[in-house]
């Protein structure tokens, strides 16, 4: 059957056109800032005052050649300045940033041009940040927080339906925009 794909199929593919070497340093780069992220992150704290960011994967479209300011290290370094005492930017890493690295051979030659150990170094010395831990529920977090913050995404969406305050940042980035 020529519709049967596996996992099995891609690792054969990114070894023929990607080295030994290069599946290696992406798969210890990931395995590094994967460690530090789940050292560093904190479940929700009930009663706590927070804005929720979740992360887009990068490399994405979403924020990359649509968006004036996509830096998103930037986006919460300035949110993070501006929020009133007692409250928090909780931030969480996307479902598959520390995933992609597995299948995608252009994951293996460019990774280190994206995020890296640094970017969550600085959101750690950010008192007012807190990077969330990977099992909780984003449909949570969304459902606890004060508004969402993002560039564009299905966290958006989903903040709306349940008619939660949005933040976006950014310009003509998403249909949310549009919507009262």
């Amino acid at each position: 059957n020529n519709f049967k794909h596996s996992h099995l199929d891609d690792v054969y593919k990114i070894c023929e056109d990607t080295s030994f070497f290069q599946i290696a340093k992406g798969h210890f780069y990931f395995s590094k800032i994967k460690r530090f992220y789940k050292r560093h992150s904190y479940n929700k704290i009930e009663g706590q005052n927070y804005i929720f960011y979740p992360l887009h994967l990068e490399p994405e479209a979403a924020i990359m050649a649509r968006l004036t300011m996509n830096c998103q290290l930037f986006i919460i370094e300035q949110i993070s300045q501006m929020l009133p005492d007692g409250w928090y930017l909780y931030v969480k890493e996307h479902p598959d940033q520390f995933n992609g690295v597995q299948f995608d051979k252009y994951m293996h030659k460019s990774i280190f041009n994206f995020r890296n150990i640094d970017f969550y170094k600085r959101l750690t010395k950010l008192k007012n940040v807190k990077l969330i831990k990977l099992n909780n529920s984003s449909s949570q977090l969304i459902d606890d927080a004060k508004a969402t913050l993002s560039i564009s995404g299905s966290a958006l969406i989903e903040a709306v339906a349940k008619k939660k305050p949005v933040i976006i940042v950014g310009n003509d980035c998403t249909f949310i925009e549009k919507l009262k």
